[in-house]
Protein backbone atom coordinates (compact mmCIF):
# COMPACT_ATOMS: atom_id res chain seq x y z
CA UNK A 1 0.00 0.00 0.00
CA UNK A 2 2.94 2.31 0.62
CA UNK A 3 4.43 2.04 -2.86
CA UNK A 4 4.04 5.27 -4.83
CA UNK A 5 3.63 5.87 -8.55
CA UNK A 6 4.00 9.15 -10.36
CA UNK A 7 0.65 10.44 -11.56
CA UNK A 8 0.83 11.26 -15.30
CA UNK A 9 -0.09 14.67 -16.67
CA UNK A 10 -1.84 13.30 -19.74
CA UNK A 11 -4.61 10.89 -20.56
CA UNK A 12 -4.73 8.32 -23.36
CA UNK A 13 -8.23 8.22 -24.78
CA UNK A 14 -9.42 5.24 -26.76
CA UNK A 15 -11.27 6.31 -29.90
CA UNK A 16 -14.26 4.07 -29.25
CA UNK A 17 -16.10 5.24 -32.35
CA UNK A 18 -13.14 4.35 -34.53
CA UNK A 19 -12.80 0.99 -32.79
CA UNK A 20 -16.45 0.26 -33.51
CA UNK A 21 -15.93 1.30 -37.10
CA UNK A 22 -12.96 -1.07 -37.39
CA UNK A 23 -15.00 -3.88 -35.89
CA UNK A 24 -17.77 -3.29 -38.44
CA UNK A 25 -15.18 -3.27 -41.24
CA UNK A 26 -13.67 -6.49 -39.90
CA UNK A 27 -17.10 -8.13 -40.02
CA UNK A 28 -17.49 -6.90 -43.60
CA UNK A 29 -14.12 -8.42 -44.48
CA UNK A 30 -15.29 -11.77 -43.12
CA UNK A 31 -18.57 -11.56 -45.04
CA UNK A 32 -16.74 -10.69 -48.27
CA UNK A 33 -14.61 -13.80 -47.76
CA UNK A 34 -17.78 -15.87 -47.60
CA UNK A 35 -17.75 -16.27 -43.81
CA UNK A 36 -21.10 -16.06 -42.02
CA UNK A 37 -20.34 -13.21 -39.62
CA UNK A 38 -23.81 -11.62 -39.66
CA UNK A 39 -24.88 -13.45 -36.49
CA UNK A 40 -21.57 -14.46 -34.92
CA UNK A 41 -20.04 -13.33 -31.63
CA UNK A 42 -18.42 -10.45 -33.55
CA UNK A 43 -21.87 -9.21 -34.57
CA UNK A 44 -22.87 -9.31 -30.89
CA UNK A 45 -19.91 -7.11 -29.91
CA UNK A 46 -20.97 -4.59 -32.54
CA UNK A 47 -24.57 -4.70 -31.32
CA UNK A 48 -23.42 -4.17 -27.73
CA UNK A 49 -21.39 -1.04 -28.48
CA UNK A 50 -23.98 0.43 -30.84
CA UNK A 51 -26.62 -0.02 -28.12
CA UNK A 52 -24.31 1.35 -25.41
CA UNK A 53 -23.72 4.57 -27.35
CA UNK A 54 -27.46 5.15 -27.65
CA UNK A 55 -28.48 4.15 -24.13
CA UNK A 56 -26.28 2.97 -21.25
CA UNK A 57 -29.33 1.68 -19.35
CA UNK A 58 -30.00 -1.65 -21.06
CA UNK A 59 -29.70 -5.35 -20.37
CA UNK A 60 -26.64 -6.83 -22.15
CA UNK A 61 -27.84 -10.37 -21.44
CA UNK A 62 -30.44 -9.78 -24.17
CA UNK A 63 -27.50 -9.54 -26.60
CA UNK A 64 -25.14 -12.07 -25.01
CA UNK A 65 -27.63 -14.85 -24.43
CA UNK A 66 -25.07 -17.53 -23.59
CA UNK A 67 -24.29 -18.55 -20.00
CA UNK A 68 -22.49 -16.02 -17.80
CA UNK A 69 -21.76 -15.68 -14.07
CA UNK A 70 -21.44 -13.10 -11.27
CA UNK A 71 -18.47 -11.45 -12.96
CA UNK A 72 -21.10 -9.79 -15.15
CA UNK A 73 -23.02 -7.62 -12.70
CA UNK A 74 -22.92 -4.07 -14.04
CA UNK A 75 -22.80 -2.44 -17.46
CA UNK A 76 -19.17 -1.62 -16.66
CA UNK A 77 -18.42 -5.34 -16.21
CA UNK A 78 -19.97 -6.19 -19.56
CA UNK A 79 -18.02 -3.37 -21.19
CA UNK A 80 -14.68 -4.58 -19.78
CA UNK A 81 -15.18 -8.13 -21.00
CA UNK A 82 -16.40 -7.01 -24.40
CA UNK A 83 -13.44 -4.64 -24.80
CA UNK A 84 -11.13 -7.50 -23.97
CA UNK A 85 -12.59 -9.60 -26.76
CA UNK A 86 -12.51 -6.77 -29.27
CA UNK A 87 -9.01 -5.43 -28.60
CA UNK A 88 -7.39 -8.56 -30.01
CA UNK A 89 -9.71 -8.44 -33.03
CA UNK A 90 -8.72 -4.79 -33.64
CA UNK A 91 -5.08 -5.83 -33.48
CA UNK A 92 -5.59 -8.60 -36.04
CA UNK A 93 -7.69 -6.47 -38.38
CA UNK A 94 -5.09 -3.66 -38.38
CA UNK A 95 -2.50 -6.19 -39.58
CA UNK A 96 -4.77 -7.73 -42.22
CA UNK A 97 -5.14 -4.31 -43.83
CA UNK A 98 -1.39 -4.52 -44.52
CA UNK A 99 -1.15 -8.15 -45.58
CA UNK A 100 -3.46 -11.15 -45.94
CA UNK A 101 -1.36 -14.22 -45.05
CA UNK A 102 -1.65 -17.43 -47.01
CA UNK A 103 -4.40 -19.62 -45.49
CA UNK A 104 -6.02 -16.71 -43.63
CA UNK A 105 -9.62 -17.46 -44.69
CA UNK A 106 -9.67 -20.83 -42.92
CA UNK A 107 -8.27 -19.25 -39.75
CA UNK A 108 -10.79 -16.40 -39.82
CA UNK A 109 -13.59 -18.94 -40.24
CA UNK A 110 -12.47 -20.56 -36.98
CA UNK A 111 -12.17 -17.36 -34.93
CA UNK A 112 -15.60 -16.27 -36.14
CA UNK A 113 -16.99 -19.16 -34.08
CA UNK A 114 -16.56 -19.73 -30.36
CA UNK A 115 -18.42 -18.58 -27.27
CA UNK A 116 -19.15 -14.91 -26.66
CA UNK A 117 -16.46 -14.61 -23.97
CA UNK A 118 -13.12 -16.33 -23.50
CA UNK A 119 -13.92 -17.21 -19.89
CA UNK A 120 -16.66 -19.60 -21.06
CA UNK A 121 -15.10 -21.01 -24.22
CA UNK A 122 -14.58 -24.64 -23.15
CA UNK A 123 -13.67 -25.58 -26.73
CA UNK A 124 -10.50 -23.54 -27.06
CA UNK A 125 -10.03 -23.90 -30.84
CA UNK A 126 -11.44 -20.46 -31.65
CA UNK A 127 -9.31 -18.60 -29.09
CA UNK A 128 -6.23 -20.72 -29.84
CA UNK A 129 -6.53 -19.69 -33.47
CA UNK A 130 -7.16 -16.07 -32.51
CA UNK A 131 -3.93 -16.09 -30.52
CA UNK A 132 -2.08 -17.53 -33.52
CA UNK A 133 -3.40 -14.72 -35.73
CA UNK A 134 -2.44 -12.10 -33.19
CA UNK A 135 1.10 -13.48 -33.12
CA UNK A 136 1.14 -13.55 -36.92
CA UNK A 137 -0.08 -9.95 -36.99
CA UNK A 138 3.23 -8.71 -35.51
CA UNK A 139 4.90 -9.77 -38.77
CA UNK A 140 2.38 -8.39 -41.26
CA UNK A 141 4.91 -6.16 -42.97
CA UNK A 142 5.22 -5.52 -46.68
CA UNK A 143 8.69 -7.07 -46.84
CA UNK A 144 7.76 -10.33 -45.07
CA UNK A 145 5.73 -13.30 -46.36
CA UNK A 146 3.44 -15.04 -43.86
CA UNK A 147 1.90 -18.50 -44.20
CA UNK A 148 -0.69 -19.84 -41.74
CA UNK A 149 -1.86 -22.68 -43.99
CA UNK A 150 0.54 -25.45 -42.91
CA UNK A 151 0.80 -27.77 -39.90
CA UNK A 152 3.12 -25.21 -38.34
CA UNK A 153 1.01 -22.44 -36.80
CA UNK A 154 2.95 -19.62 -38.51
CA UNK A 155 5.81 -19.50 -40.99
CA UNK A 156 7.41 -16.13 -41.75
CA UNK A 157 9.81 -15.71 -44.65
CA UNK A 158 12.46 -13.07 -44.10
CA UNK A 159 14.98 -11.92 -46.69
CA UNK A 160 17.67 -14.35 -45.50
CA UNK A 161 15.91 -16.92 -43.24
CA UNK A 162 12.60 -18.61 -42.36
CA UNK A 163 10.96 -18.35 -38.96
CA UNK A 164 8.72 -21.18 -37.70
CA UNK A 165 6.37 -20.34 -34.82
CA UNK A 166 4.34 -22.71 -32.67
CA UNK A 167 1.70 -21.13 -30.43
CA UNK A 168 0.24 -22.45 -27.18
CA UNK A 169 -2.29 -21.01 -24.73
CA UNK A 170 -1.54 -22.25 -21.24
CA UNK A 171 -4.19 -22.44 -18.52
CA UNK A 172 -2.46 -24.23 -15.64
CA UNK A 173 0.98 -24.46 -14.09
CA UNK A 174 0.88 -28.25 -14.38
CA UNK A 175 0.62 -27.98 -18.16
CA UNK A 176 3.19 -25.20 -18.57
CA UNK A 177 6.24 -27.31 -19.35
CA UNK A 178 4.18 -30.04 -21.03
CA UNK A 179 2.82 -27.53 -23.57
CA UNK A 180 6.25 -26.01 -24.15
CA UNK A 181 7.83 -29.42 -24.77
CA UNK A 182 4.94 -30.26 -27.08
CA UNK A 183 5.53 -27.09 -29.10
CA UNK A 184 9.26 -27.82 -29.20
CA UNK A 185 8.64 -31.35 -30.51
CA UNK A 186 6.36 -29.90 -33.19
CA UNK A 187 9.06 -27.47 -34.26
CA UNK A 188 11.70 -30.20 -34.42
CA UNK A 189 9.50 -32.43 -36.58
CA UNK A 190 8.14 -29.71 -38.88
CA UNK A 191 11.05 -27.28 -39.27
CA UNK A 192 13.74 -28.21 -41.82
CA UNK A 193 17.31 -27.03 -41.41
CA UNK A 194 16.99 -25.09 -44.64
CA UNK A 195 14.41 -24.08 -47.19
CA UNK A 196 16.13 -23.41 -50.47
CA UNK A 197 19.28 -21.61 -49.43
CA UNK A 198 17.75 -20.03 -46.31
CA UNK A 199 18.29 -21.41 -42.77
CA UNK A 200 15.25 -22.02 -40.56
CA UNK A 201 14.80 -21.00 -36.92
CA UNK A 202 11.99 -21.44 -34.41
CA UNK A 203 10.04 -19.61 -31.72
CA UNK A 204 7.58 -20.92 -29.17
CA UNK A 205 4.91 -18.28 -28.46
CA UNK A 206 2.88 -18.91 -25.30
CA UNK A 207 -0.14 -17.04 -23.99
CA UNK A 208 -0.01 -17.24 -20.18
CA UNK A 209 -2.91 -14.87 -19.45
CA UNK A 210 -5.11 -17.58 -17.94
CA UNK A 211 -2.18 -18.88 -15.91
CA UNK A 212 -1.39 -15.41 -14.55
CA UNK A 213 -5.05 -14.45 -14.04
CA UNK A 214 -7.14 -17.62 -13.56
CA UNK A 215 -10.33 -15.65 -12.92
CA UNK A 216 -10.07 -14.20 -16.46
CA UNK A 217 -11.01 -10.83 -15.04
CA UNK A 218 -9.02 -7.63 -15.07
CA UNK A 219 -6.04 -6.05 -13.37
CA UNK A 220 -6.33 -3.07 -11.07
CA UNK A 221 -3.56 -0.48 -10.86
CA UNK A 222 -2.89 3.07 -9.75
CA UNK A 223 -1.49 4.15 -13.14
CA UNK A 224 -0.69 2.54 -16.50
CA UNK A 225 2.92 2.13 -15.40
CA UNK A 226 1.78 0.42 -12.22
CA UNK A 227 -0.32 -2.00 -14.29
CA UNK A 228 2.63 -2.72 -16.59
CA UNK A 229 4.79 -3.45 -13.55
CA UNK A 230 2.19 -5.85 -12.12
CA UNK A 231 1.95 -7.70 -15.44
CA UNK A 232 5.75 -7.81 -15.83
CA UNK A 233 5.99 -9.37 -12.37
CA UNK A 234 3.55 -12.08 -13.48
CA UNK A 235 5.57 -12.71 -16.64
CA UNK A 236 8.86 -12.92 -14.74
CA UNK A 237 7.36 -15.23 -12.11
CA UNK A 238 6.04 -17.61 -14.77
CA UNK A 239 9.37 -17.43 -16.60
CA UNK A 240 11.12 -18.55 -13.42
CA UNK A 241 9.09 -21.77 -13.58
CA UNK A 242 10.15 -22.53 -17.17
CA UNK A 243 13.12 -24.83 -17.61
CA UNK A 244 14.23 -23.00 -20.73
CA UNK A 245 17.73 -24.50 -20.67
CA UNK A 246 16.35 -28.00 -21.12
CA UNK A 247 14.06 -26.88 -23.94
CA UNK A 248 16.81 -25.00 -25.77
CA UNK A 249 19.23 -27.91 -25.41
CA UNK A 250 16.77 -30.16 -27.23
CA UNK A 251 16.43 -27.77 -30.16
CA UNK A 252 19.55 -25.75 -31.09
CA UNK A 253 17.59 -23.70 -33.63
CA UNK A 254 15.00 -22.52 -31.10
CA UNK A 255 15.69 -18.81 -30.60
CA UNK A 256 13.30 -17.89 -27.79
CA UNK A 257 10.23 -18.70 -25.76
CA UNK A 258 7.95 -15.70 -26.16
CA UNK A 259 5.58 -15.12 -23.22
CA UNK A 260 2.41 -13.10 -23.80
CA UNK A 261 -0.31 -11.66 -21.55
CA UNK A 262 -3.38 -9.90 -22.92
CA UNK A 263 -5.54 -8.40 -20.17
CA UNK A 264 -7.74 -5.34 -19.56
CA UNK A 265 -6.99 -3.15 -16.56
CA UNK A 266 -8.86 -0.56 -14.54
CA UNK A 267 -6.64 2.38 -13.58
CA UNK A 268 -7.14 4.91 -10.83
CA UNK A 269 -5.28 7.73 -12.58
CA UNK A 270 -6.28 8.82 -15.06
CA UNK A 271 -9.43 6.77 -14.38
CA UNK A 272 -10.48 4.34 -17.06
CA UNK A 273 -10.05 0.93 -18.65
CA UNK A 274 -7.07 0.08 -20.85
CA UNK A 275 -6.11 -3.14 -22.60
CA UNK A 276 -2.52 -4.31 -22.22
CA UNK A 277 -0.54 -6.57 -24.55
CA UNK A 278 2.61 -7.44 -22.62
CA UNK A 279 5.39 -9.86 -23.51
CA UNK A 280 8.71 -11.26 -22.34
CA UNK A 281 11.42 -13.14 -24.23
CA UNK A 282 13.17 -16.09 -22.61
CA UNK A 283 16.22 -16.57 -24.82
CA UNK A 284 19.35 -18.69 -24.75
CA UNK A 285 22.93 -17.54 -24.60
CA UNK A 286 23.65 -17.17 -28.29
CA UNK A 287 26.85 -18.87 -29.36
CA UNK A 288 26.77 -17.55 -32.92
CA UNK A 289 26.50 -13.93 -33.99
CA UNK A 290 24.13 -14.77 -36.87
CA UNK A 291 21.58 -16.31 -34.46
CA UNK A 292 21.70 -13.29 -32.16
CA UNK A 293 21.27 -10.95 -35.15
CA UNK A 294 18.20 -12.84 -36.31
CA UNK A 295 16.66 -12.82 -32.84
CA UNK A 296 17.35 -9.08 -32.56
CA UNK A 297 15.69 -8.51 -35.93
CA UNK A 298 12.61 -10.47 -34.84
CA UNK A 299 12.40 -8.68 -31.48
CA UNK A 300 12.77 -5.28 -33.15
CA UNK A 301 9.88 -6.04 -35.52
CA UNK A 302 7.65 -7.06 -32.60
CA UNK A 303 8.54 -3.97 -30.58
CA UNK A 304 8.06 -1.70 -33.61
CA UNK A 305 4.58 -3.17 -34.13
CA UNK A 306 3.69 -2.43 -30.50
CA UNK A 307 5.04 1.12 -30.82
CA UNK A 308 3.14 1.66 -34.07
CA UNK A 309 -0.12 0.66 -32.39
CA UNK A 310 0.29 3.43 -29.78
CA UNK A 311 0.41 6.10 -32.49
CA UNK A 312 -3.32 5.65 -33.00
CA UNK A 313 -4.02 6.81 -29.44
CA UNK A 314 -5.55 10.19 -28.71
CA UNK A 315 -3.65 12.03 -25.96
CA UNK A 316 -5.22 14.75 -23.79
CA UNK A 317 -3.12 16.99 -21.54
CA UNK A 318 -4.28 17.24 -17.93
CA UNK A 319 -3.68 19.89 -15.25
CA UNK A 320 -3.34 19.11 -11.56
CA UNK A 321 -5.94 20.36 -9.12
CA UNK A 322 -4.54 22.91 -6.66
CA UNK A 323 -7.52 23.05 -4.30
CA UNK A 324 -10.81 21.38 -3.52
CA UNK A 325 -13.90 23.36 -2.50
CA UNK A 326 -16.72 21.50 -0.75
CA UNK A 327 -20.19 23.09 -0.97
CA UNK A 328 -22.29 23.50 2.18
CA UNK A 329 -24.76 20.75 1.25
CA UNK A 330 -21.98 18.21 0.83
CA UNK A 331 -22.34 15.26 3.22
CA UNK A 332 -20.47 12.02 3.78
CA UNK A 333 -20.64 8.91 5.95
CA UNK A 334 -18.50 5.85 6.67
CA UNK A 335 -19.67 2.25 6.62
CA UNK A 336 -19.12 1.48 10.33
CA UNK A 337 -19.55 -2.26 9.89
CA UNK A 338 -16.92 -2.42 7.15
CA UNK A 339 -14.64 -0.10 9.14
CA UNK A 340 -14.73 -2.58 12.02
CA UNK A 341 -13.94 -5.46 9.66
CA UNK A 342 -11.08 -3.42 8.20
CA UNK A 343 -9.42 -2.96 11.59
CA UNK A 344 -10.20 -6.48 12.82
CA UNK A 345 -8.88 -8.29 9.73
CA UNK A 346 -6.84 -5.72 7.87
CA UNK A 347 -4.86 -7.89 5.48
CA UNK A 348 -7.84 -9.99 4.39
CA UNK A 349 -9.97 -6.91 3.75
CA UNK A 350 -7.22 -5.21 1.73
CA UNK A 351 -6.67 -8.34 -0.34
CA UNK A 352 -10.38 -8.79 -1.15
CA UNK A 353 -11.35 -5.13 -1.42
CA UNK A 354 -12.77 -5.44 -4.95
CA UNK A 355 -15.53 -7.75 -3.70
CA UNK A 356 -16.58 -5.49 -0.82
CA UNK A 357 -19.11 -2.68 -0.49
CA UNK A 358 -17.88 0.94 -0.44
CA UNK A 359 -16.37 1.97 2.89
CA UNK A 360 -17.42 5.62 2.49
CA UNK A 361 -20.15 7.45 0.59
CA UNK A 362 -20.15 11.18 -0.22
CA UNK A 363 -23.11 13.10 -1.66
CA UNK A 364 -23.88 16.50 -3.11
CA UNK A 365 -27.30 17.05 -4.66
CA UNK A 366 -27.66 14.31 -7.30
CA UNK A 367 -24.00 13.29 -7.21
CA UNK A 368 -22.93 10.25 -5.21
CA UNK A 369 -19.27 9.22 -4.82
CA UNK A 370 -18.35 5.82 -3.40
CA UNK A 371 -14.89 5.08 -2.02
CA UNK A 372 -13.35 1.61 -1.84
CA UNK A 373 -11.42 -0.01 0.98
CA UNK A 374 -8.25 0.41 -1.09
CA UNK A 375 -8.77 4.17 -1.39
CA UNK A 376 -9.51 4.38 2.33
CA UNK A 377 -6.32 2.48 3.24
CA UNK A 378 -4.20 4.73 1.01
CA UNK A 379 -5.75 7.87 2.51
CA UNK A 380 -5.31 6.54 6.04
CA UNK A 381 -1.57 6.17 5.42
CA UNK A 382 -1.38 9.93 4.78
CA UNK A 383 -2.49 10.75 8.34
CA UNK A 384 0.26 10.81 10.99
CA UNK A 385 -0.04 8.41 13.90
CA UNK A 386 0.08 4.67 14.57
CA UNK A 387 -3.42 4.14 16.00
CA UNK A 388 -5.50 3.84 12.84
CA UNK A 389 -8.83 3.52 14.65
CA UNK A 390 -8.14 6.79 16.43
CA UNK A 391 -7.35 8.43 13.10
CA UNK A 392 -10.91 7.80 11.89
CA UNK A 393 -12.41 9.20 15.08
CA UNK A 394 -10.22 12.32 15.08
CA UNK A 395 -9.75 13.02 11.38
CA UNK A 396 -12.76 11.72 9.40
CA UNK A 397 -12.84 14.81 7.16
CA UNK A 398 -9.09 14.77 6.54
CA UNK A 399 -9.29 11.14 5.44
CA UNK A 400 -12.19 11.98 3.14
CA UNK A 401 -10.28 14.91 1.64
CA UNK A 402 -7.31 12.65 1.00
CA UNK A 403 -9.62 10.20 -0.79
CA UNK A 404 -11.11 13.02 -2.87
CA UNK A 405 -7.67 14.35 -3.80
CA UNK A 406 -6.45 10.91 -4.82
CA UNK A 407 -9.64 10.17 -6.76
CA UNK A 408 -9.81 13.53 -8.54
CA UNK A 409 -6.28 14.99 -8.89
CA UNK A 410 -7.10 16.63 -12.24
CA UNK A 411 -9.16 19.75 -12.95
CA UNK A 412 -10.53 18.11 -16.08
CA UNK A 413 -11.87 14.99 -14.33
CA UNK A 414 -14.46 14.86 -11.56
CA UNK A 415 -17.53 16.81 -10.41
CA UNK A 416 -17.44 20.46 -11.44
CA UNK A 417 -18.40 21.61 -7.96
CA UNK A 418 -15.01 20.46 -6.66
CA UNK A 419 -13.52 23.42 -8.54
CA UNK A 420 -16.08 25.97 -7.42
CA UNK A 421 -17.01 28.07 -4.40
CA UNK A 422 -20.64 27.03 -4.85
CA UNK A 423 -22.82 27.25 -1.75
Amino acid sequence: MNETFEIPNEEIISDSRKNLENLVQFRELLINLGINAQHSRIAKYINFFETLYKNSDFDPSKIFTEKHDDRFRTISDWTVYTLRECSELYWIYRALKIQMPKGIKEKLQIINSGKDFTAFDTNSTSRDTQFELRIASYFCKNDLIIDVSTETDIIVEFENFFLYIECKRIHSEKKLMRKIYEANDQLKSRMPKKRGNKPCYGIIAIDVTALAYPHQGLVFGVTSEHVRQLIREKLFYIASNINSGSVMAQNPRLLTIWENIHIPARKMQPPGIETFFSCNFISKQFQHRCEKQKFTQIRDIIEATIEESTKENIVRKLTFRKKISLPKEFVFEYNNSLLQQFFDNNEYIKKNWMDLDPICKAEYKEDKIYFSVLEFAMALDEIDGKNEIAKVDKFPLEILLNMLIKRFPYNEIGPKWLNSEED
